[in-house]
């Protein structure tokens, strides 16, 4: 799916004329001083992975006030439906064998239901382990059964509540008990004396392992996303990006890509470089229902297969 190419073919070579056999191509680590030439090559220069972080404000009260109408109203139907249904929702510190077993199974699950999913958590289990009783987890539980979970780290400066893996079953799905769940991780975090709160890291480009249906929902919980450098320097650096065509792409597909200039390190959270999203369609309109505009600086809309070079087709 993706070819990786260096920096002098990706300015110099027709990727119309001479094709690779890939639907993505990429330089990775490029040179941020040659940003416009590869945006003038049709690429798009990326952070590789963005970050969702969200001021965890003083009060809920506060938090709910910043979200969206809509966002406000679908957080009071999913209060009503847990309590409906008898959904409880716990924090602990530390997580055990047995409620990590049980967060695993729902993992497993929900990365097997999605097209190009992978499992994150499987390849991370034994450092987890090592590290249980740092761990901030988060279940919903009805009739005993774990239906929603999410796991969360507090970064060693105190200032940051990350949450690094979410898992949520069809049920849990439904009555939005994952929601519940990141209600009272905020929750924790204000207790902690955490200034932010973190939904984890993503792909840049949503459409293959992660959906663009993601983008839409981190944005209108209120989260911004960020570079993940700007929150974790181990991190890998940045790509730069050109989409060939869709191919085994949603349609459409969201590319998270620089608007300001890339970060080299952490920097203040209330400071973090904006990011833009690229819409990429195959030339059908599309729309992204109930996304969040500001939480990026700009959003544009390409078409794909691009013209190279003389058309991006914005």
């Amino acid at each position: 799916m993706i070819a990786h190419v260096n920096a002098d073919e990706a300015l110099h070579r027709d990727f119309v004329a001479d094709p690779p056999d890939a639907h993505i191509v990429r330089v990775r680590n490029p040179d941020p001083t040659l940003r416009e030439e590869f945006e003038r090559a049709g690429f798009l220069l990326t952070p590789g992975w963005v970050n969702w972080i969200a001021p965890v404000r003083s009060s809920e009260e506060e938090y709910l006030a910043g979200l969206v109408p809509g966002e406000r109203k679908e957080i009071r139907r999913v209060r009503r439906m847990l309590e409906r249904d008898g959904v409880t929702l716990h924090v602990t510190h530390g997580i055990d064998e047995g409620d990590l077993e049980r967060f695993l199974t729902l993992y497993d699950r929900q990365v097997e239901r999605m097209p190009q999913g992978v499992n994150f958590l499987r390849r991370q289990l034994r450092q987890i382990r090592a590290e249980h009783d740092r761990i901030i987890a988060g279940f919903a539980l009805a009739d005993g059964v774990m239906v929603a979970g999410c796991l969360g780290w507090i970064r060693r400066d105190g200032a940051l509540l990350h949450l690094r893996f979410s898992a949520t079953d069809t049920s849990g799905r439904l009555n939005g008990a994952v929601r519940g769940v990141y209600l009272k991780m905020f929750q924790a975090a204000r207790e902690r004396g955490c200034d932010w709160i973190s939904l984890g890291n993503d792909p840049a480009l949503y459409g293959h392992t992660v959906q663009p249906g993601l983008f839409v929902f981190k944005s209108r919980l209120g989260f911004t996303p960020v570079a993940s450098r700007a929150v974790d320097v181990t991190i890998p650096s940045d790509e730069a990006d050109l989409i060939l065509d869709l191919g085994p792409l949603a349609r459409p597909s969201v590319m998270l890509a620089h608007h300001d200039a890339p970060v080299s390190g952490p920097v203040s959270l209330d400071e973090a470089p904006r990011l833009r999203a690229v819409v990429l369609s195959d030339g059908l309109e599309y729309e992204l229902q109930g996304l969040r505009t500001d939480a990026v600086a700009v959003i544009e809309r390409r078409r794909v297969p691009a013209r190279l070079r003389d058309d991006r087709g914005e």
